[in-house]
């Protein structure tokens, strides 16, 4: 039942193509032509599809890391090749997750480590 709502509330939003994440999230910019390699660098590094992600407008994928039990890093990745970043309660946990329990950017050795990963595929 959580998958639907959640599903459908994914749609509704991309229907009305709601939200832009701001940009104090901003990591960095990829190159979005080479998205399948991006994906499997992020793969090699436990950065797994989120499938209980919000779309949002522009958005091409959306990938999490699971920091712990209870926290997961929640990335997103843009058709201009921006790519953003959090850390949140893990939606596992979805009461503390929708109102935003440990919400916040991502502290520089997360910002850092994502950029490593990513380092072949950096515009700019």
């Amino acid at each position: 039942m959580w998958v639907k709502i959640v599903n459908l509330y994914r749609q509704i939003r991309k229907w009305f193509g709601v939200d832009v994440e701001p940009s104090m999230y901003n990591v960095c910019y990829v190159n979005v032509s080479r998205l399948d390699e991006i994906i499997d660098a992020l793969h090699e590094c436990r950065y797994f599809y989120n499938d209980l992600s919000t779309t949002t407008k522009g958005q091409v994928y959306t990938a999490r890391y699971l920091v712990d039990n209870d926290y997961q890093i929640h990335i997103r990745i843009y058709n201009d090749g921006r790519l953003t970043g959090h850390y949140e309660a893990r939606t596992e946990h979805p009461t503390d997750h929708l109102i935003g329990i440990g919400y916040r950017p991502l502290l520089r050795h997360e910002y850092t480590e994502l950029r490593i990963i990513l380092e072949k595929y950096l515009l700019g």
